[in-house]
Order: C-alpha cells, then structure tokens, then sequence
C-alpha cells in the first residue's frame, strides 16, 4: 500500500499532522516550513513568496508518488490543480467542481434555495456609495486577505467584486461530504482582525469551536438544510467549510442565516474539532475520496472546547532559539489540567525566521469546558505572549 501523502497550500501544518496521526508519510509544500509542518513531514520545502502558486506543479513532481491535498488558498487557481492533477490524483474538489461554487451569482442561488440571505453583491461599484457600506472583495482571496471598505480613496481593483457589508456574529460550519450521509461537523465563531492579535482589518486571526445548536433549533434546521442543498446543488466532496454571519436576533425573531463564503477544502478551524474529537479529519476527507489510511485514529471522546489565536508580527521578527524557549515556556506554564498534552503553540517559526510586519508569528491554543472559559483563557495567553514579544523588542533581543 502507498502510503505517501503530499499535502500544499498556504499553510500545511494542520493537515500535515493529521495526515501523520492517520499514518500516512507527509511530503509538504507551503509557504512557512514551520518548526511544526518539519516535525509532521517526511519531506518538505518552502516556497518563496514569489513563486507561489507557479511552482507548485514542477515542486511536486520532485517528491515521492501518492495522492495530494490541498489547504487554503488554492481553490483560488484552478489551472494550477489541474496540472497537478495530470500526474497525482487530487484527494480534493477539482476545477470543475470549483467553478460552480466560487461566483457570487452560484453562491446566491444557493443560499436562496436553503432559505439564506444573500448580501446584496455587484460587479462593478458603479452607483454604489462610498461610505463603506460596501465592501471591495477580490475574486481570488483567503483568510480575508485583501477585503477593505469601500470609500473614496480606494482605487478599483482589477478583479473583484462589491458586496453590502452585513452586521452580526461571524461563524463557520464545517461539513464533511461523500461517499457517506453529509454530516455537520462543527460550529465555530471565527476571529477576524482582532486588535489583540494585530490582524489586519477583516483578516482570519483564529476562531472558537462552539456546540452545534439542538436539532429542534431555527439555527440548526437552517444547517441542515443549507448541508441538504450543498450536497444536491453540487459536486462537493470531502472537507468543506461555509463562512456566515448570523444577525442579532431582533423582536423575538430567528434571523435567517447570510451566506458570505464556501471554502470546498479543509480549513483552518477544523483544528479545533479535531482536537476535540480526537478524529483524524484528513483521514475523514481522504475517505471521502476513495483512500482508505494505514492508521485512521478511533473517536476519543470530548476534551472540551477548543479555540485559537494567530498573532502577527507588528515590527520586523528575527527568531532566536533563547526567545522561541521564553514563549514555550511562557505558555507551558500557564497549560491547566484538562488541555492533556496537546500542544499549546503551534506554527512556530524555525531558528533564524524573519517574520515582516503583518505576517503571522505563531498560532497559540486553549481549551476549558466552556466556549466563553476557552476564549478568557486564550486572550490571557494571548497578552502574555505579546508582552513577551514587546518587551525583547524593547531591550534589543532579536525575535
């Protein structure tokens, strides 16, 4: 049996150690190597900023033959995954697939069909206001990246679309899709350009796993059948995320549901369900794609509720071996008794690193039974880590 696995995308780690819990031998392309995605992989190799996602098919070829999965960012370059495609098979949703979910007229009609709202959206900004109101969306975008209020002093990009920005809580459903029934996975509240993390504006900087409501709940049928239509409407299969906001309930009222994003691939809060569970989730995806894992890990119960931060750099960061001990140390210190020994850091920069201002430093977690406990824990650890990171600033220690 082939067990080799390549796994590319922005940022490979997650899925790298999941694969590697599944027993499966990692090959990685991305664009971090983290300390993380190194200790996961059997091989793997960097790529420079420039050279994403170019050189991502010429790469792969180098590494050893098996099926390849793809993290965020590359649904956004479809010819790229159809070259992969011609000498790997895809354990993902292909370009054909792709087409019929990433154009804001697809997703509207789906939303209509499940009974979502849809923030009004536009083409072009002719006619629109310039309050902010709206939002500039580039076509081809993750994590937020790129999305700004539109106003008088921003030029038009070049390939992007106008949506009406919506109030309310930001979540995401993940669902998994296939060969079996589709099942709703989990429920997170997302983190987006939290001033504690110094995210950029709209930019994902982590998230909260939330309990999936009861079945008899308005939030919950709506689940159901949005999962209903995706898996009728579409040729989805495997790991998928949907991004929505809820509106604040008002006079008593269920709000429905807007629908802002579907991700067709593993994303970056899946973590925290698997964390949970204990299950494998890329070995839940690979199944889903005719792959069976030499180790695919058994349900370990519920550890409590999981959330994440991703904190960015505010100046340049060059990574020292004395300050990358001071954070573990830091952190391992206030670890409490029900976070087991999961890592608590995670996506931690190799020796060496310069991080720019407003890339990402590192990701930390926290667990407690609660969501709310969970998200005090995590801002807790969060200020730490950021004093720590200000003050060897101040005194000159290279980051």
């Amino acid at each position: 049996m082939n067990t080799n696995l390549l796994v590319i995308g922005a940022s490979g780690r997650f899925l790298a150690e999941s694969a590697a819990r599944a027993g499966w031998r990692v090959g990685a392309i991305d664009l971090f190597n983290d300390h993380d995605l190194r200790n996961a992989c059997c091989q793997n190799t960097r790529l420079a900023p420039g050279e994403y996602p170019a050189a991502i098919p010429a790469l792969a070829a180098k590494l050893p033959p098996g099926p390849v999965v793809y993290a965020g960012g590359l649904e956004n370059h479809p010819q790229v995954l159809a070259e992969l495609a011609i000498h790997r098979q895809l354990a993902g949703n292909g370009p054909a697939v792709l087409h019929t979910i990433r154009q804001p007229s697809k997703l509207a009609a789906l939303a209509a069909a499940a009974g979502w709202q849809y923030p009004e959206t536009h083409a072009t900004p002719a006619g629109l206001p310039t309050d902010g109101s709206f939002l500039c969306k580039p076509l081809a975008s993750a994590g937020g990246h790129g999305i700004t209020h539109w106003t008088e002093d921003r030029l038009q990009a070049p390939a992007a679309y106008w949506q009406r920005f919506v109030e309310g809580i930001p979540l995401s459903v993940s669902l998994l899709l296939g060969r079996k029934p589709p099942q709703l996975l989990g429920l997170c509240r997302q983190f987006n350009g939290l001033s504690w993390c110094h995210a950029a504006p709209f930019g994902f900087c982590g998230g909260v796993e939330l309990p999936l409501p009861l079945p008899e709940t308005p939030l919950r049928q709506s689940l159901e059948q949005l999962l209903q239509q995706i898996n009728e409407r579409t040729q989805l299969a495997g790991l998928v995320g949907v991004d929505f906001v809820l509106p604040r309930e008002r006079g008593g009222h269920s709000p429905r549901p807007i629908l802002i994003e579907m991700n067709p691939r593993p994303t970056a809060t899946m973590e925290l369900i698997e964390r949970r569970t204990g299950i494998s989730l890329v070995a839940a995806h690979l199944a889903a794609f005719g792959w069976q894992s030499p180790c695919p890990s058994p349900p370990q119960g519920d550890h409590g509720y999981w959330a994440k931060a991703i904190l960015f750099a505010q100046n340049l960061v060059t990574v020292t071996s004395e300050l990358d001990q001071q954070l573990r140390l830091t952190i391992d210190q206030t670890r409490a008794a029900e976070e087991a020994a999961s890592p608590l850091l995670a996506d931690r920069p190799v020796i060496g690193s310069q991080i720019s201002p407003g890339s990402p430093i590192l990701t930390v977690f926290a667990s407690a039974a609660t969501p709310t406990t969970t998200v005090r824990r995590l801002c807790h650890r969060a200020r730490q880590l950021n004093k720590l990171l200000s003050s060897a600033a101040t005194a000159g220690t290279r980051i």
